[in-house]
């Protein structure tokens, strides 16, 4: 499932929200929610993407990141179409 994960960072002492796609093995936000109540944290690939046009990123790439309940401000499905990355604008 992909979701769209907000989380606060801390920079230079200014805390900000950042936003980002994420993609784990969970079918459904609940149960990505229950993972993070019973566990605390989240493994899945954060996925770097693009501007591609009229609310649609491309991919460009992806990492493996563990998310931690504390960091997280939010979790919804994502507002944004992502395109593979060798699809073109």
């Amino acid at each position: 499932m992909i979701s769209q994960v907000t989380i606060k960072i801390s920079q230079n002492g200014q805390a900000r929200d950042i936003w980002f796609l994420f993609e784990t093995d969970h079918h459904t936000l609940f149960d990505l929610n229950e993972t993070l109540a019973a566990d605390g944290t989240v493994y899945g690939s954060r996925i770097d993407s693009e501007p591609a046009g009229a609310g649609r990123r491309r991919e460009v790439g992806r990492r493996d990141c563990i998310l931690i309940r504390e960091a997280i401000v939010s979790i919804i499905p994502p507002d944004v179409a992502l395109l593979p990355p060798e699809a073109h604008a």
